[in-house]
């Protein structure tokens, strides 16, 4: 029978929680193929664990996240595509009165259709982040952040990102801040130059608890390209992430951002993706939610180098309603639908799919 675990003491100091998910679903195009379109059934299955010590409730004093899961993937018909996903995490830090230090590191290695590619893929990803959080008064904090990430595609090709970003925030109210942003950084991607960039932005928090939370940044980036590359250019960015509480059961998400991304299939080029999701979720009972997420991308390619013609833009789209069910008090099932499509001025990149997903997980 289900093991019945004991609600987790207030002053507990550290915990161990397992992870444990398994689902099945059907696409109808896993290949994410313009043409000659193959459907398929997979079974996957994740076993993991989670372990939280020191103030992990809060995360205001010393505390330690550690997070690891492994994934397999199962097809009924294209067995050659089975595969083992794994994914791991770390968020620590160490709090000396007014300065905080952080260490970020995450993971992960993953299998299967990815659309900046537009086919199947294997690749590796790593982020490695060091932060120092500095409360300089009861109204000012100031933060440092030096990191690097990788996105490995052994097949494809592979870019490196190294950032140093400076800022500080200003509550101009108990629960709103402001602040500025300077971010210095250089990008390699393989088979491109080299391209250095700076930039500046304005960023904006509201409401760490209470009906709204909001979290904004926008600014302009500088880019230069090195060896032969194009000449500089400027790009306006920024991100949003916002969540309002409608009403008592329901809840409205809000996610935006523009930026440039390395392409991993196309050499020579890079894309600035505009885009943003919005999603709504409604307790119909104690245990029953509904939600649907939507979201749209715009792709549009630019050249890197000065004898590359980048004409290429797509956009991409996505519909997906869900409905889960909390039972057996750490059981969660779910039932869901996503239909996915990429339109694009490249013929071959324009595809579309649907899938029908249902789940078992424990919420420990």
């Amino acid at each position: 029978g289900l093991v019945e675990i004991p609600e987790e003491a207030s002053d507990r100091v550290w915990r161990i929680r397992p992870i444990i998910a398994a689902g099945l679903t059907y696409d109808d195009n896993i290949f994410i193929s313009n043409t000659d379109r193959k459907g398929d059934l997979i079974y996957n299955i994740s076993l993991g664990f989670a372990h939280e010590a020191g103030d992990y409730r809060n995360m205001e004093g010393n505390f330690l996240l550690l997070e690891y899961v492994a994934e397999g993937f199962f097809f009924n018909r294209y067995a050659s595509q089975n595969s083992f996903d794994q994914q791991a995490s770390l968020l620590a830090q160490y709090r000396f009165h007014q300065l905080a230090v952080q260490l970020e590191s995450r993971y992960q290695y993953l299998n299967g259709a990815e659309r900046e590619v537009g086919a199947f893929t294997t690749r590796s990803l790593y982020y490695n982040a060091l932060r120092l959080l500095y409360d300089y008064s009861e109204k000012t904090d100031i933060d440092l952040e030096l990191s690097q990430s990788t996105n490995d595609y052994p097949s494809n090709l592979s870019s490196s990102d190294y950032q140093a970003s400076l800022g500080f925030d200003y509550a101009l109210f108990p629960k709103t801040t402001a602040g500025l942003q300077a971010i210095a950084g250089l990008q390699r991607t393989q088979d491109s130059p080299d391209m250095w960039f700076q930039t500046l932005n304005v960023r904006f928090n509201h409401g760490a608890t209470g009906k709204v939370v909001l979290n904004a940044s926008g600014g302009v980036q500088f880019n230069q390209y090195v060896s032969g590359g194009e000449p500089m250019r400027i790009l306006p960015v920024f991100s949003l992430g916002a969540q309002y509480q409608l009403f008592n059961k329901t809840s409205l998400s809000l996610v935006g951002y523009r930026n440039l991304q390395s392409s991993p299939s196309i050499a020579g080029q890079d894309y600035i993706a505009t885009g943003g999701e919005l999603g709504i979720s409604q307790a119909l009972a104690d245990k029953l939610t509904f939600a649907i997420a939507t979201g749209y991308e715009n792709d549009t390619y630019v050249a890197n180098t000065a004898d590359t013609d980048a004409t290429r833009v797509d956009n991409f789209y996505f519909f997906r309603p869900s409905v889960s069910y909390s039972f057996l008090k750490y059981l969660r099932a779910s039932l869901s639908y996503e239909y996915r499509a990429n339109a694009s001025n490249f013929q071959e990149d324009t595809w579309f799919d649907n899938q029908f997903s249902c789940a078992i997980e424990g919420d420990f």
